[in-house]
């Protein structure tokens, strides 16, 4: 299972669509819930399901700059990474104690900054 997220104006390539797994979805849907702590229910679901949820290019292109800044202030998205881990760790534990959803912090960087790309080129976009 995986999350499509489709650009509803790309300005370009990198804007017409962005594709997760599961596992690296959830990580990052937490992360942008952490950043909009005033979203919705229905926001909120819509991130988490493939249900046609869209948010509009003034969310996007705004959620583009938090990604961005909070993956160069190092000690904060450390932080940040190691609290989503450790919530997904409880929601997904093998029986060996390690989680479905465990990524590196170079790996959750990486994938934060092309989502962050995605948004900034999408004009706005849609969760299926």
């Amino acid at each position: 299972m995986g999350f499509d997220i489709f650009g509803l104006n790309a300005k370009n390539k990198k804007g017409e669509y962005f594709r997760n797994n599961v596992w690296g979805w959830r990580p990052l849907q937490m992360l942008i819930q952490m950043l909009h702590p005033h979203l919705s229910e229905k926001q909120s679901e819509d991130l988490g399901m493939n249900n046609g949820g869209k948010f509009n290019a003034k969310f996007a292109d705004k959620l583009a700059t938090e990604l961005k800044n909070v993956t160069t202030d190092k000690d904060k998205f450390k932080v940040a990474h190691k609290n989503i881990m450790e919530a997904l760790g409880v929601i997904g534990a093998n029986k060996d104690g390690s989680s479905w959803y465990e990524c590196t912090l170079e790996e959750f960087k990486e994938n934060v900054l092309n989502f962050a790309e995605f948004c900034e080129n999408s004009g706005g976009f849609e969760v299926d």
